[in-house]
């Protein structure tokens, strides 16, 4: 009974929005004991608000360590001084998997001015590096199951929503979040205003 009313909410929702999505807490229901490498989760169609917490004007936590696809443990506060945007995905995300390829045409665009993107992946690190070398993405990889969500969390995504991006000015203040498919109408005009900010 319990489920049932969680998935007819689940569908309602997803006739009310917009953006799609994807809870992972459902995901990892599903799939307990699994790589995470394929799309069992519960879908999720929602405006780019929905799932977060107010966290604009916050700093940048300084102990968000995760590994990166070579397994090097990497900190978030290592790109201070850059404007950064933070995209929690995984590989069996429809809406991340979409757009990935707006989210590497910026970086090669803007990553001269001072500005990257770090990808955060709800994966394991096999099924991350493969759609990463797939893809071909040049930007850094973070992953991590349990953790990578608890950074989520850091960042407002108390829903566990995915894909879910967090803007980060070069002082290291967060600066706004989206939950939800994002288009490069949403992204660059504050990719742009953050880059002039920081060079003024």
């Amino acid at each position: 009974m319990r489920n049932a009313l969680i998935v007819t909410l689940l569908i309602l929702a997803g006739f009310a929005g917009g953006y799609g999505s994807y809870l992972i807490w459902d995901h990892l229901a599903n799939e307990p004991t699994a790589g995470l490498g394929t799309d069992t989760g519960g879908a999720w169609s929602g405006t780019a608000s929905n799932g977060a917490e107010p966290v604009a004007g916050q700093p940048l936590p300084s102990d968000i360590v995760l590994p990166d696809l070579h397994g090097d443990e990497r900190n978030l506060t290592e790109w201070l001084g850059k404007v950064v945007v933070v995209n929690f995905w995984a590989s069996w995300c429809p809406p991340c998997i979409r757009e990935m390829p707006l989210f590497e045409e910026l970086q090669q665009e803007y990553s001269a001015s001072g500005f990257t993107f770090i990808g955060i992946a709800v994966d394991n690190r096999v099924d991350a590096a493969e759609f990463a070398d797939k893809t071909g993405v040049t930007y850094p990889i973070l992953h991590g199951r349990a953790e990578a969500m608890a950074a989520g969390d850091r960042f407002g995504n108390r829903r566990g929503m995915l894909p879910y991006t967090v803007l980060i000015d070069a002082e290291g203040t967060i600066r706004e979040t989206w939950s939800g498919e994002l288009e490069r109408a949403d992204l660059e005009p504050v990719i742009q205003a953050m880059l002039a900010e920081a060079g003024s």
